[in-house]
């Protein structure tokens, strides 16, 4: 006859954990039974969150600041309209190529587009009409109605107005003559 051996310690705490495993219980908490209040400070981490699962309505009055939100993360579609100021856009940021497609509306004629409204239309101020105001250069007096400020002349008796500087002094030649179109000239 054979004697059989005692099972060594190893073999003993194998089959008692293959024993436990295959006829173990298992237990899960009620639903809605974990609370904030059961969690860890910093339990919840980013990956544990499904997508879309955090929603306006579960945030926090200004919890979401310009420091939490990635770099061009947002779109037009994600600001509410109305709710930026001149004072928050970088105007050298703009493409005023897509501004100017709003605007709409034109102006009489002898009118030109003075000012833009918020809605893209225009306001028109008239155009035109006689320069006002004081004449500067070789000009003196007042516009409409201004004179030429000339130095020199007038050009004595058998001399001939050759020309006038940008300063208006007079150049005069002698030796007046006209030629067939009736044009005064100096002389050689």
């Amino acid at each position: 006859m054979r004697y059989l051996r005692h099972p060594s310690h190893t073999t003993l705490v194998a089959c008692v954990a293959l024993f436990l495993a295959l006829s173990g219980t298992a237990w899960a908490v009620a639903t809605n039974s974990v609370g904030t209040k059961q969690l860890k400070d910093n339990a919840v981490t980013t990956p544990k969150i499904d997508h879309h699962a955090v929603t306006r309505g579960k945030l926090a009055s200004d919890a979401v600041t310009g420091a939490k939100v990635l770099d061009g993360s947002l779109t037009g579609a994600d600001i509410l309209a109305d709710s930026l100021t001149g004072a928050q856009i970088d105007e050298s940021s703009l493409d005023f190529g897509v501004l100017q497609r709003r605007v709409t509306g034109t102006c009489a004629s002898g009118e030109a587009i003075a000012l833009i409204h918020e809605n893209g239309g225009v306001g028109c101020a008239a155009t035109g009409g006689p320069p006002s105001g004081n004449a500067g250069g070789a000009l003196s007096g007042t516009y409409p109605n201004p004179t030429l400020n000339v130095s020199g002349g007038p050009c004595a008796n058998g001399q001939a107005l050759t020309n006038v500087s940008s300063l208006a002094a007079l150049t005069c030649k002698p030796g007046v003559y006209s030629d067939a179109n009736s044009n005064v000239a100096a002389g050689p």
